[in-house]
């Protein structure tokens, strides 16, 4: 037999009546059976409350208890069934990264000719090279890559994507991938025969690197 433990009746939290806490209680136990009576006095009729007996308090507690670890099991299959589902779209997400990257190794020049002349208007250039980015920077991590819990964070890490702000959470607490880890893939072509936007696109993805390599030399000169 379970313990009885005490269920508040006084009102309290929420502005509940005792009547309105135990009529809860009871709906919660499946206990259907009246909450108050009125009672004859000399005064005239008084209503009543019909406090809980023990085995309705265990009932209760038990209900309660089952409801909760219930939930709870749900929580933790949707948390497995959301971390299985981002690893499937992250895994899908380095495949069309893997394949466009092969495919622009193929087509060198023509590549952003096929995807403007092939491709539909929602997957647009854009789009591609994002996919091929993202592929770039986790291979680049290798072991050292983090699980991200959504493919949003893997498009956050790779620079895809802002950072949520500090009140927002996402990526906080996951850990972060080593800032001085550095791979960079050039066209095999040479710079002269690259086509103009992919001129550009590389340009913008390399000027970090060389703005912070031009930093570090600074300081080393200065050592």
């Amino acid at each position: 037999m379970g313990r009885t433990f005490r269920l508040v009746t006084a009102g309290g939290a929420r502005g509940m009546t005792p009547s309105e806490r135990i009529a809860g209680f009871l709906l919660l136990a499946g206990i259907d059976r009246p909450v108050e009576k009125i009672v004859q006095t000399a005064k005239g009729k008084v209503t009543q409350i019909i406090h809980l007996e023990d085995r309705e308090r265990i009932a209760g507690f038990r209900a309660a208890a089952e409801k909760a670890q219930a939930l709870m099991r749900e929580a933790d299959a949707a948390r497995d069934l959301t971390i299985a589902t981002a690893k499937h779209a992250i895994g899908k997400a380095i495949a069309v990264g893997e394949f466009l990257i092969q495919m622009s190794e193929l087509l060198s020049g023509d590549f952003d000719e096929w995807i403007e002349n092939y491709f539909s208007e929602e997957f647009s250039r854009r789009t591609a090279y994002r996919y091929m980015k993202a592929t770039r920077y986790k291979d680049a991590l290798g072991d050292d890559c983090p699980d991200f819990a959504s493919l949003k964070e893997l498009y956050v890490a790779a620079g895809l994507l802002p950072a949520p702000d500090s009140d927002g959470g996402g990526t906080n607490n996951r850990p972060s991938p080593p800032l001085y880890r550095v791979k960079v893939q050039l066209p095999p072509q040479d710079a002269e025969d690259l086509d103009p936007v992919v001129r550009k696109a590389l340009m913008a993805d390399l000027k970090p690197a060389v703005d912070y390599y031009e930093r570090l030399a600074a300081v080393e000169e200065a050592a």
